[in-house]
């Protein structure tokens, strides 16, 4: 008997029967379609010794089939009766197997999301605000330090006798003011490009650092290191431009004009840092400024830690849904996978981080600050854009603005001087009304946000000509005490120009290329406004009321008509370009 009618009779309900039986039908059909071949002995021989080779191969020896099957069908016995055994025992004291166990079970997995959520929730509001307050800290601290330049005037005309004069230091606040205006579209190419958030912002602040330190230490009278020294100070407007976007990433479009417009006035907040430092810290340079370095260093630092090392998308892609967020200038990012809400993207990943590379948003192992995603932004090449005639009129709405108020600052001191102000009390109060200026911020913001922009920029030229015609008045007709108004309507304008010319970019043009755009117009502002010293030449040689009247109706002709055609578009839904 073969191994196979063996198996068949030793196991005749096994499953494999079948198996056995089929392969003996194939082998007699085989035999009986096909006569056996005449072989001589050897090769009959030869022949069944590879057969059994075969076989060998094929089954192994009937007593190991036998064993073999025998303990998997043991085996398998064993676990059905032990799974009825357990089914059993579930069904009877399981409560989730019956209707209203299983009803339970649901609302236990929904409150478990739901309270999963909420805590996401909270956590991403919790990194969005401290992200917030940092990079307000930030911006307070060294982006407009050139605007404090009233105190540090003062300080060396009254208590170092410096030998400058009023022309020499109106040339040294025309250095620095023209690099805090200028130094921003390097700073802005820079981060598109091969440096990034982190690094850029770092450069910044070492800039200002450098220029703190050299103002700290220049003597007196020497009127070129002052210079340099300031047109360094200059370089720390660019971490504004730097941590404009991270901030405003965080929030929806009707919230980002507040936004852009808090940081301008933490800008302006940084205007009240010299004064502090000459006036409450000490009057000797070296200490007082010397110290702040020690400060910015800290700062950067810190910013070493918590910033994202790239530009977000290279100023947040344009593949994104929804309105407006927050990003840079410069190329396009690549990836696929943008348009959800920043709040969304944290919820997922819960952790903080830093977003991008070039094709999606990836974790930074050295970020702390989580970077939201970007929202929807105008499909327009970076040349297109900058072609339009919404950003050409945009461009010279705002030099032409700046070229007062930079001569403002300049002046107000001697102009102060000139009207009774000898104990330089009004001098004083100066850096005071335009850091408060910060406080109304988020009003102008949210009036961009709610009545447009040509609205909200409309109202910051009023302001600017507010302050200069009633800086323009004579003391016989305008107490001095009026200057106060004029000083607070000055840092109100400032404050809203400059936050309104970011908020534009963003709301008209996208984050996409934010940094070269908005860097773009700051140089190209800077250039117009060095017609400031032949300004601060003419007020100087006692001209100031009629230069101060002058750019009032300069402002007043060029600014009222570019702001009701830009509410005119803003209001028939006109994108620019079209």
């Amino acid at each position: 008997m073969t191994g196979a009618h063996k198996y068949k009779k030793q196991y005749p309900n096994n499953n494999n029967k079948l198996v056995v039986e089929e392969e003996e039908e194939k082998e007699q059909e085989e035999n009986e379609q096909e006569p056996p071949p005449t072989f001589s002995r050897n090769e009959r021989q030869q022949q069944q010794q590879e057969e059994e080779q075969e076989n060998q191969q094929k089954h192994p020896n009937d007593d190991d089939i036998h064993d073999t099957l025998e303990d998997a069908n043991d085996n398998i016995s064993d676990k059905l009766v032990h799974e009825e055994d357990t089914t059993a025992t579930t069904n009877n004291n399981n409560p989730f197997t019956t209707k209203t166990g299983i009803t339970a079970r649901t609302t236990d997995i929904n409150t478990y999301t739901s309270t999963a959520t909420a805590n996401n929730v909270t956590r991403t509001t919790t990194q969005r605000n401290l992200t917030f307050v940092f990079i307000f800290i930030t911006i307070s601290l060294s982006s407009g330090l050139v605007y404090g330049w009233p105190a540090l005037r003062r300080n060396l005309l009254l208590y170092e006798n410096s030998p400058l004069t009023e022309r020499q230091l109106g040339l040294i606040f025309t250095v620095g003011g023209w690099s805090t205006l200028g130094s921003r579209l390097f700073i802005g190419i820079l981060r598109d490009g091969p440096l990034g958030t982190r690094h850029a912002t770092l450069l910044s602040l070492l800039a200002v650092s450098g220029g703190c330190a050299g103002m700290a230490f220049a003597s007196q009278d020497h009127v070129t290191a002052l210079a340099i020294s300031y047109f360094l100070v200059g370089f720390g407007s660019g971490t504004q431009l730097c941590l404009q976007p991270v901030a405003a990433s965080w929030f929806e479009e009707e919230m980002q004009g507040v936004v852009l417009a808090t940081t301008s006035g933490a800008f302006q907040v940084s205007g009240l840092v010299f004064w502090v430092l000459v006036d409450f810290v000490s009057r000797d340079r070296r200490v007082s400024l010397g110290g702040f370095v020690v400060v910015l260093c800290f700062v950067a630092l810190v910013c070493w830690r918590v910033l994202p090392s790239k530009p977000q998308g290279r100023s947040f892609d344009s593949s994104s849904s929804g309105a407006a967020a927050g990003g840079d200038g410069g190329e396009e990012q690549k990836g696929d996978d943008e348009g959800e809400d920043p709040r969304d993207d944290a919820n997922e990943n819960n952790h903080i981080n830093d977003e991008e590379d070039n094709s999606s948003n990836h974790h930074d192992e050295h970020a702390l600050v989580l970077v939201p995603q970007a929202q929807q932004q105008p499909n327009d090449s970076l040349r297109n854009l900058m072609k339009t005639w919404e950003y050409i009129l945009l461009l010279l709405w705002f030099s032409l603005q700046l070229i007062p108020l930079q001569y403002y600052v300049a002046t107000i001191g001697f102009q102060l001087e000139r009207k009774g102000d000898d104990r330089g009390t009004y001098v004083s109060l100066f850096p005071i009304m335009y850091a408060s200026a910060a406080i109304f911020a988020p009003v102008f913001g949210k009036i961009a946000d709610r009545f447009g922009l040509g609205i909200a920029q409309g109202l910051a030229n009023a302001l600017s000509i507010l302050s200069l015609v009633i800086l323009s008045a004579p003391v016989a007709m305008v107490p001095l005490s009026v200057q106060v108004l004029s000083m607070a309507c000055y840092g109100l304008g400032r404050m809203c120009v400059f936050g309104m010319f970011f908020s534009n970019i963003g709301k008209r043009f996208g984050y996409r290329y934010y940094g070269t755009m908005a860097g773009v117009g700051l140089i190209v502002s800077a250039l117009v406004s060095l017609l400031q010293y032949p300004l601060i030449a003419l007020a100087a040689g006692g001209s100031e009321g009629w230069v101060n009247l002058g750019c009032a109706a300069v402002l007043t002709v060029e600014g009222f008509p570019y702001c009701v055609w830009l509410h005119r578009r803003e209001t028939s839904g006109c994108k620019p370009g079209k």
